[in-house]
């Protein structure tokens, strides 16, 4: 997922991608065509539930080992790790 950071320079603010802590899916490039279909669930899943939201939150956040960004993404007061779970569409991930 990607977020743009408000007030801050778009050189570091603009389309940051973010790992939902907890969680890990598919990668988008995958290499069987099963797993294609089922990236194309979970991203359509996870954009409808943003698109939808009245707010979304980060919390947690830092850098992880790969320097990447990683944070609790809290989609109208629920945890997006949480509903991924739920659904399948994520395994638990301490990493």
């Amino acid at each position: 997922m990607t977020v743009n950071i408000p007030g801050v320079h778009p050189l570091f603010g603009n389309e940051i991608g973010i790992r939902v802590r907890g969680i890990d899916t598919l990668e988008i490039r995958v290499k069987y065509p099963f797993e294609k279909q089922k990236v194309k669930e979970i991203k359509t899943l996870i954009e409808g539930i943003l698109n939808r939201a009245n707010e979304i939150t980060l919390h947690d956040i830092e850098r992880e080992k790969y320097f990447r960004i990683v944070a609790s993404v809290i989609v109208d007061g629920q945890n997006l790790s949480d509903l991924l779970l739920a659904k399948k569409l994520a395994v638990p991930y301490d990493g």
